[in-house]
């Protein structure tokens, strides 16, 4: 049966059928072209991707370091190491008796060692200044000058011994700014053991620090060297021809 305007009566709802049907679709492409254009937007170029990686990377390291302190503690784990090496070395040759432990008989030791006079004043005093706070009094003290060949740079270096058992080994390090740094090892000895160990240290900046512990590497591989070796390397590069074995050579070598 028609209608009065020669329509069937389903063919209306068939039209708004077929309508919502291509609104659907018209819908479906134009979201699906927003949400594909939107994702291919936020996709990384390749440069984007090296410093994506780059930070990943500096993610691990700051997790794997994670203060400055730490970083510190694992730098002196090895060198503190190379510090008691050496100073188990150089107890072997026995330390000399010192008659005046007071400031004026260390201080005249460390001069007659080779050291200058304004840093030796210095020494004496920071090992005055270190034994006030100590129940035992000095029984041994050595100072010795060591040249590191290179850099005009050199190490004064002091030990002690306290009471029966206790020694202590302080390196020193003058900058030309005026700066006096020093690092110190103490231990306990008890026979061939060592124990109650303690390294401290007074810098102006770690790279002082730096080069103090490179002294005592320096020092604790020149204690292998033959004396003939350490003859020729400390004279000649002293350029004297009136050299002698024990002006430039360690004491501790016996």
């Amino acid at each position: 049966m028609a209608t009065q305007d020669g329509a069937t009566p389903g063919g209306s709802e068939k039209h708004l059928g077929r309508g919502s049907e291509r609104l659907k679709r018209r819908k479906q492409r134009r979201y699906g072209d927003s949400v594909s254009s939107s994702i291919s937007e936020i996709r990384p170029s390749n440069n984007q991707l090296i410093r994506l990686r780059l930070l990943k990377k500096h993610s691990k390291i700051q997790r794997q370091w994670k203060s400055p302190v730490e970083m510190l503690l694992h730098f002196l784990e090895h060198h503190t190491s190379i510090l008691q090496q050496l100073h188990m070395k150089t107890t072997r040759n026995p330390l000399p008796d010192l008659p005046n432990s007071s400031l004026p008989g260390i201080y005249r030791t460390t001069v007659e060692a080779g050291i200058d006079r304004r840093d030796a004043l210095f020494i004496a005093r920071t090992v005055v200044k270190v034994l006030r706070s100590k129940t035992d009094s000095m029984t041994g003290f050595r100072a010795t000058l060591v040249d590191a060949l290179v850099n005009n740079t050199c190490w004064p270096v002091v030990e002690w011994k306290e009471g029966t058992d206790v020694y202590v080994l302080v390196i020193f390090l003058f900058t030309k700014c005026g700066s006096a740094n020093w690092l110190l090892h103490r231990a306990t000895q008890d026979l061939e053991n060592w124990k109650c160990e303690s390294v401290s240290w007074n810098v102006g900046h770690l790279e002082h620090l730096r080069t103090l512990f490179g002294g005592a590497q320096h020092i604790l591989g020149m204690l292998d060297w033959s004396v003939k070796d350490m003859i020729n390397l400390y004279c000649q590069s002293t350029e004297k021809k009136d050299c002698k074995t024990t002006e430039y050579i360690s004491p501790y070598i016996h």
